[in-house]
């Protein structure tokens, strides 16, 4: 979603106004990169996903792991975004299942492109809900403005068929740009996640003139909303430039909150803990500073960004992030995989 960005010294990064911050990479004990990356690549030039793939969101179920990516006929603008599904047994190895989620050309928000999905998959009725950034033209992807919408997969439909993704709210946006902070881009990058009986939505903002990005939340007694958003957004600095959400909670307790470093550090992404009861509270996210990936190999040597991470049954922790090769202003983007191991947490 960001907009290209030229990359900052490491020094500027570490000198933020946040003064808890340090480098992330003394939490993770173990990055092991899946070694078939990047895992999932471009389809067959022409097709839906010939172009660029990016942008994704992991969940487990029915036995397998699945992602739905962003998807692009080409790797300049206007891109034409929509949203295909791959997956897999063992996380390095994917299948994919073809396009499931196009513009929704009855509503004008989402009319011109969808991107940048967010998965909440419920075990126990077996339904998936699934919340898209949308915009009104294919040329307004970088631009904005963008609204979240959703949609939701019913007990047993096949999550490969786009006849089992069904617009809720009549295909109208549930989350838009309301508050002063949020920038002109709108709102996109939504990422559900639960606790208790709440359920949360982290997403970004951002505007295309003043180049900031941050993350704010919205809370709703359902997956589907209505959406309130907490008077304290956003709840990450201006200064760490956080875009795209990710949260995983640990067996041990801890809640991280990953996101994009856009323009900081572009091997790296930004990450918070929840120090709090309340992730509605600003205050109660500590910034960690950077986990700066292992390695820099060429698929990925000129950036990286939009993880997603889940724990596993088996306990391992799954990271998805897209990266593309130095040296060149497309965004042909390939998406690669990795497993993490955290250490205790340190305070």
């Amino acid at each position: 979603m960001r907009k290209p960005l030229l990359a900052l010294p490491l020094l500027f990064f570490l000198q933020l106004g946040c003064s808890n911050s340090y480098v992330f990479n003394s939490m993770i004990q173990q990055f092991t990169a899946c070694p078939n990356n990047p895992a999932l690549t471009l389809g067959v030039a022409g097709t839906f996903d010939g172009g660029s793939v990016r942008d994704n969101v992991v969940w487990y179920g029915r036995g397998r792991i699945w992602t739905l990516y962003t998807a692009a006929a080409s790797g300049v603008p206007p891109y034409d975004p929509t949203i295909g599904i791959a997956s897999s047994t063992d996380g390095c190895t994917w299948a994919k299942g073809g396009q499931v989620i196009v513009p929704n050309s009855a509503v004008n928000e989402c009319a011109g492109g969808v991107f940048s999905p967010s998965v909440y998959y419920d075990t126990a009725s077996d339904s998936l809900t699934v919340a898209v950034s949308c915009v009104s033209a294919p040329s307004q992807w970088y631009t904005g403005p963008s609204t979240v919408a959703e949609l939701q997969v019913t007990s047993g439909a096949d999550w490969n068929a786009p006849a089992s993704y069904r617009w809720q709210n009549g295909g109208k946006p549930v989350l838009t740009e309301s508050q002063p902070w949020e920038g002109t881009q709108g709102v996109y990058a939504p990422s559900i996640a639960s606790s208790g009986k709440n359920f949360y939505m982290y997403y970004s903002s951002s505007s295309s003139s003043a180049g900031r990005y941050q993350v704010g939340i919205a809370v709703a007694g359902s997956p589907l909303g209505p959406w309130t958003k907490s008077p304290q957004n956003p709840i990450t600095p201006r200064d760490t430039r956080c875009e795209e959400p990710a949260t995983i909670p640990l067996a041990s307790g801890t809640v991280y909150l990953f996101c994009d470093s856009v323009g900081a550090d572009r091997h790296g992404v930004n990450v918070f803990s929840l120090e709090g009861a309340d992730p509605m509270q600003a205050a109660n996210w500590f910034y960690r500073g950077v986990y700066e990936l292992p390695g820099a190999p060429s698929w990925r040597s000129g950036e990286i960004g939009s993880q997603s991470v889940i724990g596993l049954p088996d306990g391992r922790v799954l990271m998805t992030y897209n990266g593309k090769p130095a040296g060149t202003q497309s965004d042909v983007r390939k998406i690669g995989f990795a497993f993490l191991q955290f250490k205790s947490k340190q305070n």
